[in-house]
C-alpha cells in the first residue's frame, strides 16, 4: 500500500493511466476504422457502428436486418475470428443483432486482420442468407 501511495504521489499513476488510455484509444480507433473499411468493401451495410465509445474495451456494432449474431458466429469461426453475440449480455431483451468485439487485448495489426476476417464472414453469411432455399420442393 505504501509503494502505491508513493507512486501516486510522484505522478506515476497518472502517467500510467495516460499510457493505458492512449493505447486503448488507439486500438478502439484502429478496430473501428478497419471494420468500416473492410466491411464496406465486401459487405456494405451489413454492420452498423455506433459512435466511438469514450470508454471501455468493446465495440457493440449492430447487424443489418436479417442477420443474426448466432448465425454469423460459425462463419466468423471459419474465417478465423470470434466474437460474443450481444444476446449474452442482455437480460430479457433480444440482442442477437449485436456483436461484442473486444479491442483491449490485441495489438493494432491483429485488430485489422480480425476486422478483415469478420468482413469476409459477413459476406459469406449475407450470401447464404440471400441464397434461395434449395430444400423447398425437393
Amino acid at each position: 500500500a505504501l509503494a502505491l501511495a508513493e507512486r501516486g504521489a510522484g505522478g506515476g499513476c497518472d502517467r500510467h493511466l495516460a499510457r493505458v488510455r492512449a493505447a486503448y484509444r488507439e486500438r478502439r480507433d484502429v478496430l473501428t476504422d478497419a471494420l468500416t473499411g473492410a466491411v464496406g468493401a465486401v459487405a456494405p451495410g451489413a454492420l452498423r457502428l455506433a459512435d466511438r465509445p469514450t470508454g471501455g474495451w468493446f465495440l457493440w456494432p449492430r447487424l443489418a436486418d436479417g442477420l443474426t449474431a448466432s448465425a454469423l458466429l460459425p462463419a466468423a469461426e471459419d474465417a478465423g475470428t470470434v466474437f460474443v453475440p450481444g444476446a449474452a449480455f442482455q437480460a430479457g431483451a433480444p440482442g442477437d443483432d449485436h456483436l461484442r468485439l473486444s479491442f483491449s487485448h490485441l495489438p493494432p495489426a491483429s485488430l485489422v486482420e480480425a476486422a478483415q476476417r469478420l468482413a469476409r464472414a459477413l459476406a459469406v453469411a449475407r450470401e447464404a442468407d440471400s441464397a434461395p432455399d434449395r430444400s423447398a420442393g425437393a
